[in-house]
């Protein structure tokens, strides 16, 4: 081999070290749970190693935890502003993208039982509109099961059983 080719080998070696290393980084920082900075260092060694495989698939990886971590703080904001049905869908969304994150089922779930609790709450309302209290009473029950914390579902059902008690 001349010179050239040896330089060649050389520089290729290196690059790929340089890529290595660079993997090893990323995965660190990806088990530390810094995902926005694992995908940028997986970035630079797919530069290093633009063959690699192995360095594909981990900045993939990557690139799904980043965008799960975005939406679960979506998910996060539409349950704070009451788009229960919104963050339900969300969170499987995100759920999809880092099946590892298994809080991400549990907000699901919670999120579609607020949901439940606030449609059951709209029916005890209209049953109340409409006089039939003892009805609401039942249906803000229901609605309780679904979201026993819910004060204000509880000070509606407790509005509309004192209705229904006056009418005795």
């Amino acid at each position: 081999p001349d010179n050239a080719e040896i330089i060649q080998e050389r520089d290729d070696a290196l690059r790929k070290l340089k890529a290595q290393q660079l993997k090893e980084k990323g995965e660190q920082e990806m088990a530390d749970g810094d995902y926005q900075k694992a995908v940028g260092t997986l970035l630079e060694a797919m530069k290093a190693d633009p063959y690699s495989k192995d360095i594909a698939e981990e900045e993939a990886e990557a690139a799904k935890k980043v965008k799960a971590a975005e939406l679960k703080k979506e998910a996060d904001d539409m349950m704070k502003a009451g788009d229960y049905a919104g963050a339900a869908k969300t969170y499987g969304a995100a759920a999809g993208l880092d099946p590892d994150d298994e809080s991400l089922p549990k907000l699901k779930k919670h999120a579609e039982r607020k949901q439940q609790a606030q449609e059951l709450r709209k029916q005890a309302q209209a049953e109340a509109a409409a006089g039939d209290y003892e009805k609401a009473v039942d249906t803000f029950n229901k609605a309780l099961k679904f979201d026993p914390h819910n004060d204000d579902i509880k000070s509606e059902r407790d509005a509309a059983q004192a209705k229904a008690n006056a009418l005795k």
